[in-house]
């Protein structure tokens, strides 16, 4: 049955053509600008414009940042081979294409994040793989150990590949990071997939001979309060049991939910058997929000932080904070976002802390096309930076990322070159920036 997310899936996700087979980004936000409150003066950079040419266009997922300051990266799309692209762009603002995905066995489409493994290389995934045959791939990223030039493309390893049903499926609309447990475990989500097709939560675990086998942890879908469809990754505690959201589920609840209700935050718990499932918060759909889109992350006293795209008290998605306290968990709001288009114009990344405890993280629509954002421990909001289409870019749905100096990085979807076009609304390739406070 068609639901809300489903439909949502064609804003976000990936459309494959019937007759060539390319995949295109469909928005099917019509946007007008709209007078919006003056942000907090800031010095705002563009490291990057692709070009959709071999840098690749559409960058979905935010960076991540080694400790020389380096930036690593994915485009959903283009690059040499129209599937997409890792890249790094170092501090000086020289920008190299690291790996062309060619929709084989190497996987193609790369929505989510690269972030760099205990072995110090990069991890991440794809959402097809063997010409859209296959279901997505999680691989390994390494440079080269010989190089006779300046620059020489990284090598890839492809660590799994999904098979669907009833195993996990990332074909379509999954975004999330993965994530590291001490032992070298690698942890994600896929939004299909599982028994029942609703999404699952997948651990591969590093063999003795140097492979990964993988095990579906957990699948969505199992009762009528159970969430669905997660867009996200998973956040690990110091205990090894995993939080995350689904974009779906949680109950009938909500007249704005379609009837599959309005998404849930969750807890794996771990245990000598596997796991055992905890959902900590089912949302409303009122002025909880609805539709949480990233994960939560934890302070350090074990408190979750995340938000919606949806809902909220001004219509445009909601940042909240989970508490427990004697093994219930307690839901407080703490900023609702508004937007010219208050449906789906808030948060579709994590958000993140800073040093202070004050979170951060953008949204798509806020402001007419999208903003990064402060906000304190007390919820006071302060808008770092509006998106105006222009060589800026538009539409983040990525996190943001520090670096040892406090500077804020992340990726606009579109806008800036227009070379990236499709049947759709969407044109322009999408952007690198960097906020110094």
């Amino acid at each position: 049955m068609a639901n809300s997310r489903q439909v949502r899936s064609l804003t976000l996700g990936l459309r494959v053509g019937a007759a060539t087979g390319v995949l295109a980004m469909a928005i099917a936000f019509v946007l007008t600008v709209a007078a919006s409150p003056a942000a907090q003066a800031q010095t705002f950079k563009v490291m990057h414009t692709f070009t959709g040419k071999t840098d690749g266009g559409w960058p979905y997922a935010g960076v991540t940042i080694d400790s020389s300051g380096n930036l690593y990266g994915t485009t959903i799309e283009y690059g040499g081979k129209h599937f997409g692209v890792v890249y790094r762009i170092k501090p000086g603002g020289a920008f190299n294409t690291l790996y062309t995905f060619t929709g084989a066995k190497d996987g193609g489409f790369p929505a989510g994040r690269v972030i760099f493994g205990p072995n110090g290389t990069l991890y991440g995934t794809t959402q097809i793989a063997n010409g859209y045959t296959t279901y997505g791939t999680v691989f390994n990223l390494k440079p080269p150990t010989t190089c006779g030039t300046s620059f020489c493309p990284w090598k890839i390893t492809t660590l799994y590949t999904f098979k669907g049903a009833p195993d996990c499926d990332a074909q379509t609309s999954s975004y999330g990071d993965l994530a590291f447990d001490t032992k070298g475990n690698i942890y994600g989500a896929t939004w299909k997939g599982g028994t029942k097709n609703e999404g699952c939560v997948f651990k591969l675990t590093p063999t003795s001979t140097g492979g990964y086998t993988e095990k579906v942890i957990y699948s969505f879908g199992a009762t009528s309060t159970d969430g669905q469809n997660p867009f996200t990754g998973v956040t690990l505690d110091k205990a090894g049991n995993l939080y995350g959201t689904t974009s779906d589920g949680g109950s009938y609840v909500g007249t704005n939910c379609s009837g599959i209700g309005c998404g849930t935050v969750y807890e794996l718990v771990a245990s000598s058997g596997g796991y055992t499932e905890k959902v900590l918060y089912r949302f409303k759909g009122a002025g909880d929000g609805m539709y949480p889109f990233g994960t939560v992350i934890l302070d350090s006293s074990g408190n979750l932080y995340g938000s919606t795209e949806d809902g909220g008290f001004g219509g445009a998605g909601a940042a909240f904070k989970l508490t427990q306290a004697n093994g219930t968990w307690s839901y407080a709001p703490l900023y609702s976002f508004s937007g010219v288009q208050s449906n789906f114009c808030g948060p579709y990344g994590n958000l993140a802390f800073d040093g202070a405890g004050n979170l951060y993280g953008t949204t798509w629509c806020s402001g007419g096309y999208g903003n990064v954002f402060k906000l304190t421990p007390a919820g006071a909001y302060t808008s770092l930076h509006y998106f105006t289409d222009g060589s800026d870019g538009s539409n983040p749905i990525s996190n943001v990322t520090f670096d040892a100096k406090g500077n804020l990085y992340g990726t606009d979807a579109s806008g800036a070159n227009q070379t990236c076009t499709n049947a759709g609304p969407n044109t322009g390739c999408g952007v690198v920036w960097k906020i110094t406070p």
